[in-house]
């Protein structure tokens, strides 16, 4: 495993997502899977901080839902950056991992993170396994280079069970979270693809994405497009700050 740069960021919250994006299993065991993996390629995505790039999941006999994601970074030292989360809403959970922290925007639960130098031309795969018990913990995989960042890990209540099939993935605005919102016609440009879930469970078959959309207090005011590739949907979404037009397709491995 390879040293990574730990930066304080502000945690992500649903609360101001602009893109809904589900997910399911066509098959999926009754009592869930200890083993799940989220895909994601910002091949498309500008180089810049704002967005985040999420995927929700629900443990059994667990209210709050938990998330982890991407989100872009400005080039450093000539290299691009990728910003990983794997986010516990759960009163509760606690953590004694150094790249965590407790309480995710004032609220309960833990926010873990990481930074790497990166490719943006890769998939980035974020595998969430159980350790024992109900410790749970995240790590990173380039899908290229196959190389590993840990993430972090956290420990959720005494009745916590498995990961359950389906949920919604969002894309938010990071910097609203901590001021007042702009108009929606100064979102900057992003673009981004979900691809397919994937679980190590011999019932667990046929990850899908199965719907993306618009969501919140931008509809048909934010630029959203959405087209379905290969394994996924590609998302676009914003206006100001444009770039250079890219391929929309996200490469595979």
């Amino acid at each position: 495993m390879k040293l990574a740069t730990i930066l304080a960021i502000q945690a992500p919250s649903l609360g101001l997502a602009l893109v809904g994006v589900n997910w399911r299993f066509d098959r999926f065991p009754e009592l869930g899977v200890s083993d799940i993996t989220f895909r994601f390629n910002m091949r498309t995505t500008p180089v810049e901080t704002g967005y985040y790039f999420a995927q929700q999941f629900n443990f059994a006999n667990v209210p709050e839902v938990s998330n982890c994601g991407l989100q872009p970074r400005e080039m450093r030292d000539g290299q691009e950056i990728i910003h990983a989360d794997f986010v516990s809403l759960q009163g509760g959970t606690y953590t004694t991992h150094t790249n965590c922290a407790d309480g995710v925007d004032g609220g309960a639960g833990v926010h873990c993170w990481v930074e790497f130098p990166g490719n943006y031309n890769h998939t980035y795969n974020i595998r969430i396994k159980k350790k024992k018990h109900t410790d749970w913990e995240a790590m990173i995989i380039d899908d290229v280079t196959k190389d590993e960042y840990e993430i972090g890990s956290w420990t959720l209540p005494g009745n916590a069970g498995l990961i359950q099939n389906g949920q919604i993935g969002f894309v938010e605005y990071s910097p609203w979270n901590s001021q007042s919102s702009g108009s929606c016609q100064s979102l900057p440009r992003t673009s981004v693809t979900f691809l397919k879930p994937s679980a190590k469970h011999f019932v667990a078959k046929r990850g899908r994405i199965l719907k993306v959309y618009e969501y919140g207090d931008c509809i048909a005011e934010a630029g959203f497009s959405a087209r379905e590739v290969k394994k996924g949907w590609t998302v676009r979404l914003g206006f100001a700050n444009a770039t250079t037009e890219q391929q929309d397709e996200a490469s595979e491995s």
